[in-house]
């Protein structure tokens, strides 16, 4: 079984769908990622004739969902035996909309919904996990074969968690059933009330393990030319309890390179700030 996964081109990877990537790999599936650069679908269908994809998933963001929309349907036109998903914001804030042009939307985080449509477990639809799954370990392997840019980039990204602790009324991360309630049906709203509550947040804090981090920072050290890391966290090392500390001493000893994260800034500040700070210098 074959699993085509493409989001639009970025020189970051796209750590989604490495993940989901990883998901595919270890439930058996061949996989292979397209990017799409400069809005020019003519690979994408290139690779449908070659690959020949049983399931095919995108990440879409709002804008070029009017695009995918076009494509997805010429694709059911002409392949109406390959399997469509939809995952990434646009779905996750109008799924109702985006289950016009797919099979499967998977809104929010994936990884339950996805190995499920793999597995064959779930009708069409719109799917929304009902709790947070471990993140797979990421399929670079296959990613940086198809893209050696990216491989051969001396700058890494990497993900420790998703979500936030924090509430901030701007911010995708604080987000809830009740912010997208008109655009979803009275089925969809009761399903997502009953499994988050309707203030339940859509982005879950899903934060991943040292052992699962460490792995992933070791590989990537190891089999690729990589100076810095970056962690793509929204709000990195909030937990300077146990977490935090954990990881600063095994990335020293395991992983060996600096790494770049970001955090708003009064964690910065008083005496936990200096804390957070010394860990983080101490992990380098």
């Amino acid at each position: 079984m074959r699993v085509l996964l493409g989001a639009s081109y970025s020189a970051i990877e796209p750590l989604g769908l490495l993940h989901l990537g990883g998901l595919a790999r270890d439930l058996g599936w061949d996989r292979k990622f397209l990017l799409v650069k400069d809005h020019d679908f003519g690979e994408f269908f290139e690779t449908i004739q070659s690959y020949h994809p049983d399931v095919v998933g995108f990440n879409v963001y709002t804008g070029n969902h009017l695009q995918l929309r076009d494509v997805f349907e010429r694709l059911k036109k002409d392949h109406p035996q390959i399997i469509t998903v939809v995952g990434g914001p646009h779905p996750t804030y109008f799924p109702v909309d985006s289950k016009k042009f797919s099979d499967y939307v998977v809104m929010s985080e994936g990884f339950g919904p996805f190995g499920e449509i793999l597995n064959g477990k779930v009708k069409p639809g719109i799917l929304r996990s009902g709790s947070t799954k471990r993140f797979p370990h990421p399929d670079r392997d296959t990613f940086y074969d198809q893209y050696p840019e990216h491989g051969n980039s001396r700058i890494k990204s990497f993900i420790t968690m998703t979500g936030c602790p924090y509430k901030c009324t701007y911010c995708y991360n604080s987000s809830t059933v009740n912010d997208i309630v008109d655009h979803i049906t009275p089925k969809i709203a009761k399903q997502l009330a009953d499994g988050l509550g309707m203030s339940g947040r859509l982005f879950p804090h899903n934060v991943r393990s040292i052992n699962d981090v460490v792995k992933e920072a070791s590989e990537i050290a190891e089999k690729w030319p990589t100076d810095v890391l970056y962690c793509q966290d929204d709000v990195h090392g909030f937990d300077i309890g146990n977490w935090l500390p954990g990881l600063a001493k095994r990335w020293k000893a395991e992983v060996g390179l600096p790494y770049h994260a970001q955090m708003r800034w009064e964690m910065t500040d008083g005496d936990s700030g200096k804390e957070r700070l010394d860990i983080l210098k101490d992990a380098g």
